[in-house]
């Protein structure tokens, strides 16, 4: 399992998830069931998957309580798949 965490009060911007991948490439990224589009929420290059901050402002407003925000699911190219969660 992995995390993004955001503090609450400042600014939203970009950001990373570091994983070895072995070798594999990312085929999906799903966020509460919902596939994300590559190259408009997130890229993926080597180790990192970057999400860009259009789609994780969206998920950390203000207006938002503390807590899970999503939990998303990343899919490789060998079927193995990855949980992670974006924490407020």
């Amino acid at each position: 399992s992995a995390f993004i965490f955001h503090q609450v009060g400042k600014a939203t911007m970009a950001d990373s998830l570091w994983m070895d991948c072995h070798g594999n490439n990312v085929t999906t990224i799903a966020v509460d069931q919902v596939l994300l589009t590559e190259g408009t929420r997130y890229s993926s290059t080597g180790q990192s998957i970057s999400f860009y901050d259009p789609f994780l402002s969206a998920l950390f407003n203000s207006s938002n309580e503390v807590g899970i925000k999503a939990t998303a699911l990343i899919s490789f190219s060998a079927s193995a798949c990855v949980p992670f969660q974006l924490v407020l």
